[in-house]
């Protein structure tokens, strides 16, 4: 038993020291497309195989990152209407992944992945839609919110909430006419 609990610290320690030589390349680089696993493995002072041991590749760490401050970070207040994607991590460094353009896809599919099985059966109930459909929707919901998030530069102000209260409003009332179909 003893023996497992140390096999679970090491891993712990080097995915940890893994994330944080992606971190520090992705400052010294400026963008996650400009680091490599070679670039990873060297700054962990970890081989290839370890790496390839925990992850498939660098986009498979990234959305680990991803799922984690999805989780850590809890829902903007006031903003239960709206895709969990109108938030940005409290970690910094995490808000340099989530504002990269590029990265947008991956941040979406586990935005996706981490809400779908509470948000399509919610929409498919409250909107008389079936699973297909409502799986559309949700997608839409997240992609068009992650968007516009990235186009203000994921900046709260004014702006910010003026737009947020549109897009509820839009929102609300597109799914208010699905359900009306009902």
């Amino acid at each position: 038993m003893e023996r497992r609990h140390r096999e679970d610290r090491r891993t712990a320690y080097t995915k940890r020291v893994i994330k944080e030589a992606l971190f520090e390349l992705i400052d010294e680089k400026g963008s996650f497309a400009a680091v490599n696993v070679t670039d990873v493995c060297s700054r962990a002072d970890v081989n290839r195989s370890t790496f390839y041991l925990h992850y498939e590749d660098k986009f498979a760490l990234l959305r680990e990152l991803v799922d984690e401050a999805l989780a850590a970070d809890p829902a903007v207040a006031g903003a239960a209407d709206l895709p969990p994607c109108q938030r940005l991590p409290s970690d910094e460094r995490m808000q340099r992944l989530f504002r990269e353009p590029d990265l947008a896809p991956v941040i979406a599919a586990c935005v996706l992945d981490a809400n779908r099985d509470e948000a399509v059966p919610h929409l498919m109930e409250s909107c008389g839609v079936d699973a297909d459909e409502a799986i559309c929707l949700f997608t839409f919901m997240v992609n068009g919110s992650l968007a516009v998030n990235q186009a203000l530069g994921w900046k709260d102000g004014e702006l910010w909430e003026k737009t947020r209260a549109c897009i509820a409003a839009f929102s609300r009332g597109g799914l208010e006419a699905l359900a009306a179909r009902k």
